[in-house]
């Protein structure tokens, strides 16, 4: 059992640091045995811990938009319908422009984007040809795309509910309204 006191202490605020104390329970042959153990953990290893974890969540946006993209280009080349195609299209467009707004600001505070799908992007993509086949219907283009675009929503809605920074917040918040929004225009086409 874990149990964190969020209780900075300290003279001198280059001083600071967190108490975490931790319950340990050892099993042996007289029963349990129990033993505190406290880890000092300055702010500012706490401040580098919560960038890197809003950088990996900013990735994790990343990469799916990534994804997107690559989808939309595989649904747009099996589509015959002008209508349907303009408007998978504009997704897509909203998926490329979500890139440079994501890209930019990791670059920004100071990360690296994640610009390489690799095994994961070719396998969601060995997958989405599948679930399709070879002669999919408009229609099923479609629910694909609104189940992929669910997909991202679902996303973006976890990573707002993780510790970000407000800038960052504003960001996957954009992304989270831009991919409710394209789930509408997909639907429009049913």
């Amino acid at each position: 059992m874990i149990m964190a006191l969020k209780r900075w202490q300290g003279s001198r605020p280059d001083q600071r640091f967190l108490i975490l104390p931790l319950q340990v329970f050892l099993s042996g042959s007289g029963g349990m045995i129990s033993k505190r153990v406290e880890y000092f953990i300055t702010e500012e290893a706490v401040k580098v811990t919560h960038h890197n974890e809003t950088i990996e969540s900013l990735n994790q946006l990343l990469q799916g938009e990534y994804m997107a993209v690559e989808s939309f280009n595989n649904f747009i080349s099996r589509l015959e319908d002008e209508k349907a195609k303009q408007v998978f299209k504009d997704v897509q467009k909203h998926h490329r422009d979500n890139i440079e707004k994501l890209a930019g600001y990791i670059q920004e505070i100071g990360g690296r984007p994640q610009e390489n799908l690799g095994l994961k992007g070719t396998m969601g993509e060995v997958k989405v040809n599948m679930d399709l086949g070879p002669d999919a219907s408009t229609r099923e283009i479609i629910e694909k795309a609104i189940e992929g675009e669910t997909k991202g929503v679902n996303m973006a809605e976890k990573v707002l509910r993780g510790e970000l920074d407000e800038r960052s917040r504003d960001i996957a918040g954009e992304i989270l309204h831009q991919d409710r929004n394209s789930i509408k225009k997909l639907r429009s086409l049913q």
